[in-house]
């Protein structure tokens, strides 16, 4: 059983609530945001690199990626990749002044493709197999 005092408090870490991601995936309708306690595991593993590159695959709404910039220091940075502009779009109104973060809409399967992209490197791939796993 996880202690309360050792749960990231994203509300704290990003001044932006839970409630706020919520509220866009319920407007959005949208319901593939993890479950909190994955989005924590996140922010663990965010944390286990400091000054990385982070990657995720699938913003939505951004709940997760706010427990990955949680987690993260301020000389890491991620992008992040969703297919659907308005979950994209939603993410960016709630963390967009964060500039750790830079989103971009697409399908992360042919992002991944792009030459320029292949040329890079990430200390964490979080995408489709992962949410398979983590988010089912």
């Amino acid at each position: 059983m996880q202690n309360e005092e050792h749960r990231v408090n994203v509300s704290q870490a990003l001044s932006v609530s839970v409630e706020a991601f919520q509220r866009e995936a319920a407007h959005l309708e949208f319901d593939a945001s993890c479950e909190l306690q994955t989005a924590q595991f996140l922010t663990t593993l965010a944390a286990s690199k400091p000054g990385g590159r982070l990657l995720e695959l699938g913003t939505g709404v951004g709940l997760s990626t706010a427990y990955l910039l949680a987690g993260m220091d301020a000389e890491a940075t991620l992008e992040t990749v969703e297919l659907e502009e308005r979950f994209s779009a939603a993410a960016q109104r709630l963390l967009g002044q964060d500039s750790r973060v830079t989103f971009h809409v697409g399908d992360g399967e042919q992002w991944l493709h792009d030459p320029v992209q292949q040329t890079r490197k990430y200390d964490h791939l979080r995408g489709h197999l992962a949410r398979e796993i983590l988010c089912p």
